[in-house]
């Protein structure tokens, strides 16, 4: 009962800190105007980049949902679904997420919060999608593949995402050599 209290407590405060941020961006929100949004307390965190971890971990939530691939798929098949599970859950908050994109890698502090935890989404793609081969290199492809996909979809405007599934695609096709 008390996870299941802090999963909700934790939804709504990463929800409260996407609206606070599409409005205001992600380099003029406090942890007050969270706090504010949410009607939770932060006093247990030194700044907004203390949410990071919060936030990586509620869109491995979303990615992972209904995620039960085939086990005759394609490994290909299989990383596609999930990782574009991903590009859907943040689509939805896609203004905020944009800002949070661009304002991260200009503070050297949110950039040391959110790579241990980006880190481990890449360990729940491999783990969920079961890539064999070495999980450090595998880990290391995969932010390849999710940057490199990340910069297309910043860009893309459409509707169905069509530019962003082409290039995960493309991404995917030119590293599936390395995967085992």
């Amino acid at each position: 009962m008390a996870q299941k209290t802090a999963k909700n407590q934790t939804k709504r405060l990463v929800e409260a800190l996407l609206v606070v941020t599409a409005r205001k961006g992600w380099e003029s929100v406090t942890l007050e105007d969270v706090a504010k949004k949410s009607y939770i307390s932060l006093k247990q965190y030194r700044d907004k980049t203390d949410l990071l971890p919060l936030l990586v971990s509620y869109m491995d939530d979303r990615m992972v949902e209904g995620f039960s691939p085939s086990s005759e798929s394609l490994l290909h098949d299989r990383l596609f679904e999930i990782l574009m599970a991903r590009f859907d859950a943040v689509q939805k908050h896609r203004k905020a997420m944009q800002s949070i994109f661009k304002g991260v890698p200009k503070d050297p502090k949110a950039v040391c919060a959110v790579l241990p935890c980006l880190r481990a989404s890449a360990g729940i793609v491999i783990d969920r999608t079961d890539m064999t081969g070495c999980k450090a290199t595998n880990t290391l492809i995969l932010f390849g593949v999710m940057a490199a996909t990340l910069y297309v979809w910043m860009r893309d405007e459409s509707d169905d995402l069509a530019p962003t599934m082409a290039a995960l695609d493309k991404r995917l096709k030119q590293v599936e050599r390395f995967f085992n």
